[in-house]
């Protein structure tokens, strides 16, 4: 019998977490400075997202494979979209909004760019709704993979897990030469016009979906204890750099600006796979579940509610800070119930009969062998 595989939640959980503390930095910075170290949560919690999309969606993806039609790609394709799209729309309305009354103000000119996740695929991200730079590198990916993939089958004559696989190793090749070939410019800064720009990132997610194909074979080197906590070393080193790294130095860094990526990528696969198949109670899970739920509402209104915390709200920073993580997750509970869920839930009506309809990602008792045992709420 498969049980919900807990551990997943954990780690979406741990990564909104990550980024909520990166992000509420802002309201401490200016009385302590010495809390920008917690920028290390935006950096981390976003890699881990990146992967564990890819993780997720490559179960998925290994499904597909095994049956590559017109009919099932497009039904990945709709479902995909039903996932991320309303939640996504909803919170560039509201962004828009605040930008037209001046709470959020922001240049609007650029705007039409984010209905179609194009705002930042070869350049820096624009200023207006700048949480929307991963959803970019996502949506690109989850509309380019599967397309490049059945390219590949027609000119190559291959097998559709075949041209994934393939893909996916080119890819992961071709974003890190174009990091370093994007490195070399001096004045290339390593946030805005590296870490976040979709086609130097798109490898992030394919470690996950290759990682995903290796378990659904059962690979026993993915499955290995020991892989797991030597790449978790990774996680760890890759928290402390961040951490204790100064912009100018990360501006200045080559290794920051191109190997630090696949380093994270690695490091955060590794705390995904630490806790795999982990026996978690159903009593512990509650709270992390919770927070799993609400990750994505929570992604897309935390910044919204920075600006409006710290501008109307004339109180002590620590006291803002404090109040910054109720009101994040109050907001994100009510989208993600009156709204997000609503769509989720329509979803699994429309396809409950479809190979990719599945509730939380499952795992038998053991680790998983199967594609199946990948499919989740993605």
């Amino acid at each position: 019998m498969k049980q919900t595989n807990a551990w997943l939640d954990v780690v979406r959980s741990t990564a909104i977490w990550f980024v909520l503390l990166s992000h509420s930095r802002i309201f401490l910075v200016r009385a302590y400075p010495s809390a920008e170290f917690m920028r290390f949560g935006g950096f981390i919690g976003v890699e881990l997202f990146f992967v564990l999309s890819g993780l997720l969606i490559g179960g998925i993806l290994h499904s597909l494979s095994t049956n590559f039609t017109c009919d099932r790609v497009r039904t990945f394709f709709i479902r995909r979209w039903l996932r991320t799209l309303p939640n996504y729309y909803l919170f560039l309305l509201i962004a828009t909004a605040l930008s037209l009354t001046d709470v959020r103000p922001d240049d609007l000119s650029t705007a039409w760019k984010y209905l179609f996740f194009v705002q930042s695929l070869t350049d820096a991200h624009p200023g207006f709704f700048g949480e929307a730079w991963s959803l970019s590198v996502e949506e690109v990916f989850y509309l380019s993979f599967p397309l490049a993939a059945t390219v590949f089958m027609i000119l190559f004559r291959m097998t559709a897990k075949r041209s994934m696989i393939v893909l996916g190793i080119l890819t992961i090749l071709v974003c890190t030469a174009y990091r370093f070939r994007t490195a070399l410019t001096p004045t290339i800064a390593w946030d805005s016009d590296v870490r976040k720009v979709v086609m130097l990132r798109l490898d992030a997610i394919m470690i996950g979906v290759l990682s995903a194909f290796l378990l659904a074979s059962g690979n026993r080197i993915i499955r290995s204890r020991v892989v797991a906590a030597t790449l978790s070393l990774l996680f760890l080193f890759s928290i402390v750099y961040s951490a204790n790294t100064p912009t100018a130095d990360l501006n200045s860094s080559l290794f920051a600006k191109t190997i630090l990526f696949n380093v994270s990528s690695l490091g955060c696969l590794g705390f995904i796979l630490l806790g795999y198949s982990l026996e978690i109670g159903k009593v512990s899970m509650q709270i992390p579940r919770f927070f799993a739920k609400i990750s994505y509402s929570a992604y897309l209104c935390n910044l919204s509610l920075v600006v409006v915390l710290d501008r109307f709200i004339d109180l002590a920073p620590i006291i803002k800070w404090t109040l910054f993580f109720p009101t994040v997750i109050g907001v994100s509970y009510v989208a993600h119930r009156f709204w997000e869920s609503k769509f989720m839930a329509y979803r699994d009506r429309r396809f409950r009969d479809t190979p990719f309809s599945s509730g939380p990602v499952h795992r038998s008792r053991s680790a998983p062998t199967r594609a199946d045992d990948l499919r989740s709420a993605e």
